[in-house]
């Protein structure tokens, strides 16, 4: 039966799915749709409640990739790529200048954590 109709009469005279049709109906049987929506009321307040506007969460999200420091030390460092500590400070510049508060960091190493953490002490890392 659907949400907010009422079938009166016997149910068991009522035609089978595959023959309902308004003209199959036996005349003993009516049925009649509530237009009203169904709520339950559970308890009456006293006083009306105050709805607050939900204020609006803006924030700014990105994404960047650090190029991990290994790439850049060691004998089989990449040639033309500046160390992980200058690339670190483009990274946390790029962070202040478009004031970004959540973002996903590609190739960053455990060496960069250090360096991310004393020039962003504000930002939590996950």
């Amino acid at each position: 039966m659907a949400t907010g109709a009422v079938i009166t009469g016997d149910e068991a005279d009522l035609p089978s799915p595959a023959a309902s049709t308004p003209s199959a109906r036996p005349p003993s049987a009516t049925v009649e749709v509530d237009p009203s929506p169904t709520i339950q009321v559970l308890a009456q307040a006293e006083e009306p409640i105050e709805l607050l506007p939900v204020p609006a969460l803006e924030f700014e999200i990105a994404t960047h990739n650090v190029l991990g420091a290994s790439h850049t030390s060691g004998k089989n460092r990449r040639k033309g790529y500046a160390g992980a500590g200058i690339r670190m400070g483009y990274t946390v510049g790029l962070l202040r200048n478009y004031e970004i508060d959540v973002v996903g960091l590609q190739e960053f190493q455990s060496s960069q954590l250090s360096m991310f953490r004393s020039r962003m002490p504000g930002f939590e890392v996950y």
